[in-house]
């Protein structure tokens, strides 16, 4: 998966598809899934953790640099969209396969 991270799992209820991913670079890249016999909803929901730069933090008493943000999201040919310089969870129902 280099140069991004990623890590995923069945819900405890195994109802729903978590995929976590981190783009530590200033690039945006495409994460292709290879999800077998598990099919899953084209449209899902991601948490996205940014900032300005890879240096950004928040500071007490200042708006926060780094922030969280839900968004809607989808899979475009299986494929997953990783915005440069970001942590995102993305979540799917998961719709057979199990």
């Amino acid at each position: 998966t280099w140069p991004v991270d990623v890590v995923a799992a069945l819900s405890a209820d195994r109802k729903k598809l978590i995929v976590g991913a981190v783009n530590a670079t200033y690039e945006p890249r495409e994460l292709a899934l290879n999800l077998g016999k598990l099919a899953v909803a084209a449209n899902g929901t991601s948490w996205r953790l940014a900032g300005a730069s890879l240096d950004a933090v928040n500071k007490a008493g200042q708006p926060p640099a780094v922030t969280i943000r839900s968004e809607a999201t989808a899979l475009h040919g299986g494929k997953l969209s990783v915005p440069a310089a970001t942590t995102l969870i993305y979540e799917f129902d998961i719709t057979g396969g199990l």
